[in-house]
């Protein structure tokens, strides 16, 4: 019995650090996202980009 309720602990302090890491792991990809939105719309998406850096380089090599 004791062997069996010790198990059992070990168990559920495996399912609980699974559980904590889930939650880290939302909570980051949280973060990710929102940071990956803001950075959307402070510099637009990659085509905008594309086309900014493509604008400069024939500026600067008309010039």
């Amino acid at each position: 019995m004791f062997f069996y309720f010790r198990g059992l602990t070990a168990l559920s302090d495996a399912a609980n650090a699974v559980l904590v890491l889930l939650g880290v792991a939302c909570s980051l990809l949280d973060r990710q996202v929102l940071a990956q939105a803001k950075a959307f719309l402070d510099e637009g998406g990659f085509t905008e980009r594309l086309y900014r850096i493509r604008r400069a380089r024939r500026w600067h090599g008309q010039h």
